[in-house]
């Protein structure tokens, strides 16, 4: 498997630059050929998992390669995108021009699957949550992974709409919503029933 071979190879590469700690290289690669290992058995997120510990005991690109990689291969784009930048601002003084041209390709690819809504919103200052979480909105759009997801807008004083979106990779969707004033509560006013005071004895 050629990415594998590379991936090997590419973590010998450092370790001649660095001295480290036997104890702590050993248990880097070992997480890491455990990421290679999931990878070749198909199971992404526990590749995902292994590939973190191994950056994490030690920093090395190659490292960020694969875990790019893996999150391309789970659907999560955002983080391939931003993994592989990582990569190439890290591995820079070590990565072949060939390389770098790959790993471009391959960024150019994923944004060019990354699924977008295109937001057209009144009033134009809103709030956009993804998946219940706030979310920048870039040039009237925003990036999502492939799947489902549900968008909500709102605005101070208005009532909020959502919608849920199934988007499928390189998907570009749109959502024009006007958000209605927020209906003013009624606020109906509390009686106090008068009290009748009781009679005087007739004697």
């Amino acid at each position: 498997m050629r990415w594998r071979a590379f991936a090997s190879v590419a973590w010998m590469v450092p370790s001649l630059a660095y001295a480290q700690p036997a104890s702590v290289d050993a248990q880097a690669r070992a997480a890491f050929e455990r990421g290679i290992a999931e990878v070749d058995a198909g199971r992404f997120a526990n590749a995902v998992a292994a590939f973190e510990e191994s950056y994490r005991i030690r920093p090395v690109a190659v490292v960020l390669n694969n875990l790019a990689a893996a999150y391309a291969r789970m659907g999560r784009y955002q983080l391939a995108i931003t993994t592989y930048q990582r990569y190439l601002t890290e591995g820079s003084e070590r990565l072949s021009p060939e390389r770098v041209q790959t790993v471009r390709e391959r960024l150019a690819e994923l944004r060019r699957d990354t699924p977008t809504v295109s937001l057209r919103v009144t009033p134009e200052a809103f709030t956009l949550t993804v998946d219940g979480r706030a979310s920048p909105v870039t040039g009237g759009e925003v990036a999502l992974d492939p799947g489902s997801h549900v968008l909500e807008v709102s605005a101070p004083a208005r009532s909020a709409q959502h919608r849920e979106f199934q988007l499928a990779p390189g998907a570009r969707e749109a959502w024009e919503v006007a958000l209605q004033p927020a209906a003013t509560p009624t606020v109906t006013p509390t009686v106090t029933p008068a009290v009748t005071p009781p009679e005087a004895a007739p004697f």
